[in-house]
């Protein structure tokens, strides 16, 4: 058994940062240096020896600030209703880059299925998962961990589901902007008034509708800020994520649950590829990733896929953390 600490702490002069992951000799069997000794060569990590639970600073080892760390049981939406792009490279991410197995359940199958087998449970980009949302709010409340991809925040966000209290924005005007009547008067003939163009944003406010989609983003790497207050965030304090499409959501407010990520502002977003000037605006500081309780469990909403193509690998640890840390915080 391991503990995982949400804080940093400090022994004999040495800080050791959250997430680091805590083993005791007396709740574990057998040869512990040597089973962590050879873990340590495969993996590159470091073992360091404490012969004390009481720390210099920081929470003590047996304290509550270090949460249970157990293998999960993780399943993944599959088939129609995902994009199969995503869904295959999520399992890529997790069984072949961690080797952790993974369970794939039709979607047309989720609202039957005994998810309460499962401790995790993960919906990748997908557009159709609104038939199985009772069960996923059920799922939650009896203290499961769910977490969707981009395109699953569809029905995480819905008024029906409601697992991340936050909307999917309209396109930002410019209310600063000077724009032509985009409803003329008719003169009694049946015509309508004349107008005059003086350029395209003149006549892309007559031809674009009120509540239209932000400009649609063929991909670009964006540069994310960690709350480096929540255990979500262990070892990071900003990434670079992936940006395609139009979704942009609004704020969530901190009574419903909590921002662990969020874009960068305006003039530190943009770290590769082109974004409109429109786009750049309206994401600065919008949410990346988010995490909402609901009964004894919690949803976690990625607002971007994190393993598009399996090859953002900056992003891997926090899909871990996700699916290691997240059954660890729950009732």
């Amino acid at each position: 058994s391991a503990k995982s600490s949400d804080l940093d702490f400090t022994m004999n002069g040495r800080v050791y940062p959250r997430g680091s992951v805590i083993f005791s000799q007396a709740s574990n069997d057998g040869d512990l240096g040597d089973t962590l000794g050879r873990l340590a060569q495969e993996i590159g990590a470091e073992i360091v020896a404490l012969d004390t639970g009481w720390t210099d600073a920081g929470p003590n080892l047996g304290s509550g600030y270090f949460a249970p760390l157990k293998s999960p049981r993780v399943a993944l939406a599959w088939g129609e209703g995902t994009f199969p792009t995503d869904a295959g490279a999520t399992r890529y991410t997790l069984e072949q880059e961690f080797g952790v197995p993974v369970t794939p359940i039709r979607v047309s199958s989720m609202s039957r299925a005994d998810l309460g087998l499962y401790d995790v449970v993960i919906l990748p980009d997908g557009r159709t998962y609104g038939a199985a949302g009772p069960a996923l709010v059920a799922y939650v409340e009896d203290g499961g961990v769910l977490i969707g991809f981009a395109g699953a925040l569809d029905t995480l966000t819905s008024e029906d589901v409601g697992l991340i209290s936050t909307s999917e924005e309209s396109a930002w005007k410019d209310e600063d902007a000077e724009a032509p009547e985009t409803e003329p008067e008719t003169d009694g003939s049946g015509r309508i008034a004349g107008t005059r163009l003086t350029g395209l944003d003149d006549y892309h406010a007559l031809t674009s509708p009120e509540t239209d989609q932000p400009d649609s983003v063929p991909g670009v790497l964006l540069n994310t800020i960690a709350n480096t207050d929540h255990w979500l965030s262990a070892g990071y304090e900003q990434a670079i994520a992936l940006l395609t499409g139009s979704e942009i959501y609004a704020p969530l407010n901190e009574a419903n649950g909590e921002t662990v990520f969020r874009f960068a502002g305006p003039d530190d977003l943009l770290v590769g590829g082109y974004l409109w000037n429109e786009n750049r605006a309206q994401l600065a500081y919008k949410p990346f990733v988010m995490v909402e309780e609901a009964g004894d469990g919690m949803t976690i909403a990625f607002t971007e896929s994190p393993v598009t193509r399996a090859y953002l690998d900056g992003l891997n640890l926090l899909v871990l953390n996700a699916v290691l840390l997240g059954p660890a915080h729950t009732d």
